[in-house]
């Protein structure tokens, strides 16, 4: 008996002291397991919400700075000349045409750097040809059919949509401005090509032209002018084949001709880069804040370039504006607004009238 009241004394001790180890236990693990979430959540509010936080700020800050971010990021590129990291984001790609003497010489060169580090910044794709392939001026309307081919050759999703040609004697003054404003709008795509006339008619010193089937044809028209029309006088060679081809019903109503200072203007009456008071000055002089100087005619004319080299390369000057303090955005808005009108007047009017007949 006496050992059997033991027994049962020590089962309930254990039992008593597995009880109280229990609730001891789990009020331990309980804490610990409030200390644990407790820290969870303090990791989560120390470096989560500042990371979403520093990712929130930065995106809004690129949305607020827009193109700005962009801008600074090419700069740098420019800079560091670091052109294989550009990021193209534009669909109008610019073409330029160089070959030999002149494209030794050093004014060519800070002229092709100039259009160089404006399609950097803009996001322009750039294409330099340096060889002849055909005599004369004639390389040029080559080089552009090649172009034109390659980009129809690629998928439509890939291809650029608009090429701005110009030649090695137009001077880049503005780097802020994109070709991409010039472009005619949605109403207008039956224009493929836009283009200026001086006081000489046609001058393809600079123009866009689209990439399109159109745009080949002409390209072909051009180079085959001078063969199949051997009695024409081509003045200028294939600038007055082209203007030639612009007259003739083929080509003509896809044709738009826009004030030539936009991207092809003339220096004016000046001394230096100062206007000439009292001398008469014409529509396609060039303005402060616009995109470039097309520096045409004689080799008098050309000794010029150099100077408007550094005018563009001096941003005090006042050649050098944001986009957004140059006449240009509202002179193209109205001028596509006022041909728009203009098509609408060209059309016929038609009768709403009914034709009843004639009784009898």
């Amino acid at each position: 008996m006496v050992q059997r009241a033991t027994l049962l004394m020590l089962l309930g001790l254990f039992v008593i002291y597995t009880s109280v180890e229990y609730v001891s236990t789990r009020q331990v693990l309980s804490h610990c397991i409030e200390i644990k979430d407790h820290s969870v959540t303090q990791v989560l509010s120390a470096t989560s919400t500042p990371s979403l936080s520093v990712t929130s700020s930065s995106t809004e800050s690129r949305a607020e700075s827009g193109s700005t971010t962009r801008n600074d990021a090419q700069h740098t590129m420019i800079e560091g000349h670091e052109t294989k990291e550009t990021r193209v984001i534009s669909k109008v790609g610019k073409v330029m045409v160089i070959y030999g003497i002149l494209a030794e010489s050093e004014f060519s060169k800070r002229v092709i750097e100039g259009h160089r580090q404006h399609t950097l910044l803009q996001g322009h794709p750039f294409q330099l040809f340096e060889r002849q392939v055909l005599d004369g001026l004639w390389t040029k309307h080559a080089w552009l059919l090649s172009v034109l081919l390659t980009e129809l050759h690629k998928s439509e999703g890939d291809r650029l949509q608009w090429l701005h040609f110009c030649d090695a004697d137009v001077v880049l003054t503005n780097q802020d401005v994109p070709l991409d404003i010039f472009l005619p709008p949605k109403d207008f795509d039956h224009i493929n090509l836009l283009i200026s006339n001086d006081y000489n008619g046609l001058n393809t010193g600079a123009f866009f032209i689209r990439v399109h089937e159109w745009s080949v044809r002409l390209a072909i028209d051009v180079l085959a002018l001078r063969s199949y029309r051997p009695e024409d006088q081509l003045k200028y060679s294939e600038q007055s084949a082209t203007e030639i081809l612009l007259e003739t019903e083929k080509y003509k109503n896809s044709t738009a001709y826009v004030p030539q200072r936009w991207f092809n203007a003339y220096r004016g009456p000046r001394e230096g880069d100062t206007l000439i008071r009292g001398a008469t000055v014409l529509s396609n002089t060039i303005r402060e804040g616009d995109l470039q100087l097309h520096v045409a005619g004689t080799k008098k004319n050309k000794a010029h370039i150099s100077e408007w080299l550094d005018y563009a390369a001096n941003t005090s000057s006042g050649w050098t504006r944001q986009l957004k303090d140059t006449t240009l955005p509202a002179e193209v808005a109205l001028f596509w607004k006022l041909e728009k009108e203009r098509l609408s007047w060209d059309k016929p009017v038609v009768s709403e009238v009914k034709n009843e007949g004639i009784e009898g």
